[in-house]
């Protein structure tokens, strides 16, 4: 008898599609509406990028992870794009990309968006709370 090929990677399947929008319209679109918060001054070029926003999506049938189709949802974003890879050996440069993302988020030029995420945080905590 022939065995079936081993499954090697049993959690691949849940890589698949959670929305129906286009990944690359809507980081077109996030990096169109969003906040790019200003960067502390003495900031390294390219360590972290920080955006501030939110994404509207129609949810598809991904019985992976359990996602019913045809449902709209919000995400509120708060992202950092950064040149740095992932593993390696020194790790410092990443303590100093946390450090340079906290410092942007109390620059008083990022005081609008900073609130925003402070008022999403307070919905969701306050929406959550027994």
């Amino acid at each position: 008898s022939v065995l079936p090929p081993a499954n090697t990677c049993p959690f691949c399947d849940v890589n698949h599609k959670a929305f129906a929008e286009d990944y690359n319209d809507v980081t077109k679109q996030f990096k169109q509406t969003a906040w790019h918060l200003a960067q502390p001054s003495g900031s390294k070029a390219g360590l972290a990028d920080v955006y501030v926003g939110t994404i509207e999506a129609t949810t598809v049938r991904n019985k992976y992870l359990g996602i019913r189709a045809g449902r709209r949802i919000v995400m509120h974003v708060v992202g950092a794009e950064t040149k740095l890879g992932v593993g390696g050996y020194d790790y410092k440069d990443f303590s100093e990309m946390v450090s340079q993302v906290a410092r942007t988020f109390q620059l008083p030029a990022n005081r609008v968006p900073v609130d925003a995420v402070w008022g999403w945080l307070s919905k969701a905590s306050s929406s959550t709370a027994a």
